[in-house]
């Protein structure tokens, strides 16, 4: 049998379809076909900017011999996790138990059934990092199967045991909504960086949500000014053309994982300008307006959507991309590094080195100065070097969380254009992802994915009932509604008073769960509960008030339990405990 992801329209797909190892799509046809062979499942998770990804690809995939083991004793099926993020994470949850941790790759052997009884993440060509060849691998595993041995059988049992448990997990809270924030506050608070803002060290994080909840303290709003500041001073804020990296691989904000992602610079976007509603500063504004920009100008595609990231080059050409080398830098006029050499850090030991600033200029002209250099710097990076381009792909809640970035942004700046462009992308959201009274998750330039998650739904529905609440045109609250029920139709259990993640009629999913902790972006649960809340507002012609009590006892009595989780539904409570108190 060929490989079959030749028509695939991901990136990371494509270039599998290139592998001599028979990849298949994800679907009953592959199901079937392990089924009646009797094989397993071979399932390889992850995504095109993944380092280990295109590792994995390069040194195991390639090998000829590895190649044979995969197409002759399982069905090896390939998944690109943005278009799936449903089975990424399932899965992911019997990777960390099996391992440890959640890392890119994913990989996994099924039974035909779909049950998992082994999982793992880089499995090398040869011996290393304590690691066996993946060939040795192959080939236990393939003996095991047909030999049936018994441990297969327990391990996969015990998988779906911890699956069933962490799906269906449900209890009534205990404490008082202002005892549950008291936690929440007191846990954030030990794990703050006094020195260098943001939360622990290295890798370290942005935790958007978490710094969300301390703006909500006025006693913690300096110091979360002093955070976004201290992330965006270089390095892993691209001060040249903007944009944030996914993380910092060390715990100064110094050393960035090179990837640029809309997840990340939307929730970036939204809590700079949250910031400045509540504790106005130049240099916010400075850094909102260039990442906004940058948003428009790398990751805006044809159809008027916005791609899901940058792609990569790979780990070694992304760092040149970026990095600089003094020699680069004007040596006269007020640009030079005389003249802003107290102002640049040009402190690194290397050779090539990030733009990055020592502190903050405390003047408009000495800001404005810093901005002349960026916008030179941008020009010459432009014209010497080829920009990796962006995805292909749009992913539906991604743009309805910038959406709501430029909703706020335009309150703190007055500024209509933004407004029209949150208007526009919300048209636009409407026009593509909304088919058959039933949203899609995501967008390539001329085919729709399936249908869509309860992240989908529920941020572009607080899009929506922002938009509504500016402008007042009832489309939104119209769109609003339709959003809402769909929710309650689709994702709301209501025996059990939650919400699933994805649609409860998925057909291709061993197994529903539940999204409520927070991850590189917030629990799709604790969104549902906020925009479920907001639309009472909106006296929709739907029962909200029952379920979405139920959903707020369901979620804070999981907080209770896992407090350092839930900083999104802590944000949500917070907000509404502000509003009940000021009505009084």
């Amino acid at each position: 049998m060929k490989n079959d992801l030749s028509t695939e329209k991901s990136p990371y797909l494509q270039r599998a379809s290139r592998s001599a190892v028979r990849w298949q799509r994800w679907g009953q046809e592959a199901f079937s076909r392990a089924m009646s062979e009797r094989k397993p499942i071979f399932l390889s998770v992850g995504y095109s900017n993944s380092h280990w990804c295109q590792v994995m690809e390069a040194e195991s995939f390639s090998n000829p011999e590895i190649a044979r083991r995969l197409n002759q004793n399982f069905i090896p099926l390939k998944v690109d996790r943005e278009e799936r993020p449903d089975l990424d994470r399932l899965y992911s949850k019997v990777q960390a138990w099996a391992t440890g941790q959640e890392s890119s790759p994913l990989h996994l052997f099924l039974s035909p059934h779909l049950k998992a009884f082994f999982a793992g993440a880089y499995f090398p060509p040869e011996a290393r990092y304590g690691l066996p060849p993946f060939a040795e691998l192959l080939d236990k595993m393939a003996e095991l199967w047909n030999q049936g041995d018994p441990r297969l059988e327990s391990q996969a049992a015990e998988a779906m045991q911890l699956l069933a448990q962490d799906a269906l997990s449900w209890a009534q809270p205990r404490m008082e909504t202002e005892d549950g924030l008291k936690l929440c506050e007191k846990n954030l608070l030990s794990l703050q960086d006094k020195k260098g803002g943001g939360f622990g060290t290295a890798p370290k994080f942005f935790y958007f949500e978490a710094l969300r909840f301390l703006l909500r303290l006025p006693e913690q709003r300096a110091w979360v000014e002093k955070s976004l500041k201290e992330m965006a001073k270089g390095a892993v804020f691209d001060l040249v053309s903007g944009g944030l990296h996914r993380f910092s691989e060390d715990g100064e904000w110094r050393r960035p994982h090179f990837e640029k992602r809309l997840v990340e610079n939307a929730q970036f976007c939204l809590l700079l300008a949250e910031s400045i509603r509540f504790q106005d500063s130049p240099v916010l504004r400075w850094i909102l307006q260039r990442n906004l920009n940058w948003i428009e100008s790398e990751l805006k595609k044809p159809n008027g959507l916005y791609a899901t990231a940058l792609l990569s080059f790979g780990s070694s050409k992304d760092e040149e991309f970026y990095s600089w080398r003094k020699s680069d830098l004007p040596t006269q006029g007020p640009l030079s590094i005389d003249s802003l050499g107290g102002l640049l850090d040009l402190s690194q030991p290397e050779n090539e080195f990030l733009i990055r600033l020592k502190a903050w200029p405390q003047t408009s002209s000495t800001l404005e100065s810093v901005t002349e250099l960026c916008e030179a710097l941008h020009t010459q990076r432009s014209s010497e070097k080829q920009s990796p381009g962006a995805s292909p792909l749009s992913v539906v809640s991604e743009n309805a969380i910038l959406i709501q970035a430029w909703i706020e942004a335009s309150r703190v700046f007055s500024e209509v254009v933004w407004m029209e462009r949150a208007k526009a992308l919300g048209e636009r959201l409407w026009s593509a992802a909304w088919q058959g009274g039933r949203l899609s998750h995501g967008v390539y330039s001329d085919l729709v994915l399936a249908e869509g998650f309860l992240e989908d739904a529920a941020q572009l529905g607080l899009a929506f009932v922002g938009l509504y609440q500016r402008t007042k045109e009832e489309k939104w609250r119209s769109r609003s509604e339709e959003l809402a029920r769909w929710i309650l139709e689709s994702f709301y259990d209501s025996e059990r008073g939650f919400l699933w993640y994805a649609p409860k009629d998925q057909e291709d999913l061993l197994m529903n769960f539940q999204d409520v902790l927070d991850s590189h972006q917030p629990a799709s649960s604790a969104v549902a509960f906020e925009f479920l809340s907001r639309s009472q507002e909106l006296e929709l012609r739907l029962n909200l008030e029952e379920p979405t009590q139920r959903l707020e006892k369901h979620l804070r009595a999981l907080a209770e339990k896992q407090i350092g989780g839930f900083t999104r539904f802590s944000v949500v409570l917070a907000d509404k405990t502000a509003e009940s108190h000021s009505a009084c």
